[in-house]
């Protein structure tokens, strides 16, 4: 009989003590059966064999899936998917073997728990441990369940450890729908041990990843109690390698390093006994590899709306995001927790990187929420991100003072100094709340204009986004583009226009940009897949037809233990860092966010996927397919004009006709590209703070 080992987590966290009060005793656990594991299965077109629960069962003619747990078809859960249930049998029967070793006689808890969709019964080495929305008594293969899960139920039972054998176990389980008709099905267990009695912590928020670097990530979650913090994570779904923190807390933030770059990152989150959560994301990819980028803002109180925003971001499959703030309509606990919870099919695998806006109050939840980098006197007010041939500077209009002379000033004047002097940045991008120049309810912060505008100019900044007016609107001012980009659920404003508007649109939206060597293509997007608005930068460089055309050029720089080699990517000569990665430390790449030396970080190109056009979830193994946007030609040489189009509530300032939409949607965040310009001294009314 094939020994399908289920993974096997073990918590090396004994004796951990709690300085507070009587010493605490904390349990080491092990996660016998989670999401993923490998499991067999039979379908329910007839009666299983007898004996099918017990563990020396035959499973000749059960089907192999290395996919494992989760079972079931029509959720986006579904690991192994069962594609010809529908309409053809109600019931499915797993089997899933698991090694316990000598930690069999210690163990004092055993907990099972389970997500489902409709109904089951759960087996251990033959015995019955878990029931749930199915009648009592025998079952058969044509039993239905008893009730239609509208979302996953989930449940939890406590188990006598004796029931394990030391060797070789098995979990059966059979799986029950409601109806032939019914539209999903859905089966994830977890079956952990303890030898002591860990605090069952159950995760409230997460898991998210921050900080994506080329060998390293920062996971975070939040759970109920206290409890040490423990991932596995990996290049597969085997995993192979732990990150933890002993320490008992609520708030989880972890690093994985020694990843390979540009690579699938599979991980599993496991605080103490039963709170645990599976993920995919990906390593920051490399400077020659398409990157997608989306930008979006004030997604505020509207949950629905903004949860259309950001199934729209899903379905683009980005390598980064940003976002141009108000990402919550007030400060508090439970609006960050619905915002989490809206964005969690996405933050799973994508990090996200935020400008504080004024409904972050005093940005103490914000800091808390996020891990940013720590590239700047501000901290994580304000902070540069490099991602391969790019850089984002989010800047902070609130919570720091940011007038000539003051500090933020004189950081944003130096740092964009030194990226306009690095020859291997090929766009520069800012990001902030309120930005300079808009025609939405609030208006221009002119403020803002006359500080930061000439920086701007003279370092050659791309492109600026701002949020704050829940609209879209783009306007171009002495070279450069200015982008309000505030759609991102909170309730829609009117957006006059004025003789610089380029293009605007009161809609839910986001901005997605595609980066390949020097080139990039604009576009933004309503969460229905009109296109809004579109334009390319870069397309005249042609500096290469091959590789050897840039070999007269002098190396660029590569964090060891990686080299380089010079690539001619799309007509522009791109200094390509790439290797394989031992065991690099958190460490390795940190400095590689630190705009003030964007050649030291240049190594930590921030493409989430090698495929842009796949993006990070279609890489990693998680069924998310390619998405191509409107007009998405600029993957193989695009239009070399800038174009403009309008939907339903947005116009073009130059053209009376519509242009036809496209497809899918994307999330915005505050992005700013480089190049040179002198800004307009345009004065505008005063504006509200909302």
């Amino acid at each position: 009989m094939p020994n399908l080992a289920a993974a096997k987590s073990r918590t090396v966290a004994a004796m951990l003590i709690v300085l507070l009060g009587p010493a605490a005793v904390f349990a080491t656990t092990y996660t016998y059966v989670a999401e993923g594991t490998p499991l067999v299965y039979r379908k329910g077109t007839a009666a299983p064999p007898a004996d099918w629960t017990e563990r020396t069962a035959s499973e000749t003619g059960w089907t192999a899936s290395a996919a494992g747990f989760g079972i079931g078809y029509g959720d986006s859960d579904d690991r192994t998917v069962l594609t010809d249930m529908a309409g053809s049998y109600v019931t499915v029967y797993v089997r899933a073997h698991f090694a316990v070793g000598a930690e069999r006689g210690a163990l004092q808890q055993l907990s099972f728990k389970a997500r489902f969709d409709d109904g089951f019964v759960a087996t251990l080495n033959g015995t019955e441990i878990a029931r749930a929305k199915v009648p009592v008594g025998a079952l058969t293969h044509t039993t239905l369940a008893s009730t239609h899960e509208v979302t996953d139920g989930e449940v939890s039972f406590a188990i006598s450890p004796s029931l394990l054998v030391q060797g070789d176990n098995v979990l059966a389980v059979e799986v029950h729908n409601s109806s032939l008709s019914s539209s999903d099905l859905s089966f994830i267990p977890t079956l952990v041990a303890s030898d002591g009695t860990a605090p069952v912590a159950s995760i409230t928020l997460g898991p998210y990843v921050q900080m994506v670097e080329r060998t390293s990530l920062v996971l975070c979650w939040e759970t109920n109690v206290a409890a040490p913090s423990r991932v596995s994570y990996g290049a597969s779904a085997a995993f192979g390698m732990v990150a933890e923190d002993q320490t008992p807390k609520t708030r989880h933030e972890v690093t994985l390093t020694g990843l390979p770059p540009a690579s699938p990152v599979f991980y599993r989150v496991d605080s103490a006994a039963g709170a645990r959560a599976t993920g995919e994301t990906r390593t920051e990819g490399n400077r020659a590899d398409p990157l997608r980028v989306v930008v979006y803002g004030d997604n505020r109180s509207n949950a629905t709306a903004h949860g259309q925003v950001a199934s729209a971001i899903v379905a683009a499959a980005p390598d980064a995001i940003f976002n141009t703030g108000d990402l919550v309509s007030s400060s508090t606990a439970a609006n960050w927790s619905t915002f989490f919870s809206i964005e969690a099919p996405l933050l799973a695998r994508v990090p996200l990187y935020p400008a504080i806006g004024n409904h972050e109050g005093d940005a103490v939840l914000y800091r808390q929420k996020f891990v940013l980098p720590a590239t700047s006197p501000g901290g994580e007010k304000y902070y540069v991100k490099r991602l391969g041939s790019i850089v984002m500077l989010a800047l902070d209009v609130y919570q720091s003072p940011y007038g000539n002379g003051s500090t933020q000033h004189q950081w944003v004047q130096s740092t964009l100094a030194a990226l306009k002097a690095d020859r291997d940045v090929r766009f520069i991008f800012v990001a902030m709340h309120h930005g300079p120049w808009s025609t939405g309810t609030h208006g221009s912060n002119t403020t803002v204009r006359s500080v930061y505008g000439p920086l701007f100019e003279q370092n050659g900044v791309a492109i600026v986004f701002s949020g704050h007016d829940h609209v879209y609107e783009r306007s171009t001012h002495n070279g450069v583009k200015y982008v309000v980009t505030g759609g991102g659920g909170a309730p829609l404003y009117s957006v006059s226009g004025a003789s610089w508007t380029e293009a605007k649109c009161e809609c839910l939206h986001y901005v997605a940009m595609d980066i390949e060597g020097a080139k990039l293509q604009f576009r933004a997007l309503t969460t229905s897949g009109n296109l809004i608005d579109s334009f390319a930068l870069g397309e005249s460089v042609s500096e290469c037809t091959r590789a050897a055309n840039c070999a007269t050029r002098a190396p660029g720089n590569c964090a060891a233990p990686e080299v380089g080699d010079w690539r001619c990517v799309q007509n522009a000569c791109i200094w390509n860092c790439e290797g394989a990665v031992a065991d690099a430390g958190a460490g390795a790449d940190a400095g590689a966010d630190a705009g003030a030396d964007a050649g030291a970080g240049a190594d930590a190109g921030a493409d989430a996927g090698a495929d842009a056009d796949a993006g990070a979830g279609a890489d990693a193994g998680t069924g998310v397919p390619e998405h191509v946007l409107p007009g998405d030609s600029s993957r193989a040489g695009g239009p070399t004009e800038s174009r403009t189009g309008c939907a339903k509530g947005c116009e073009a300032a130059s053209a009376a006709s519509d242009l036809s939409f496209g497809l899918f949607g994307f999330l915005l965040v505050a992005v700013v590209l480089v190049r040179r310009r002198s800004v307009a001294a345009r004065v505008d009314a005063p504006h509200p703070s909302e």
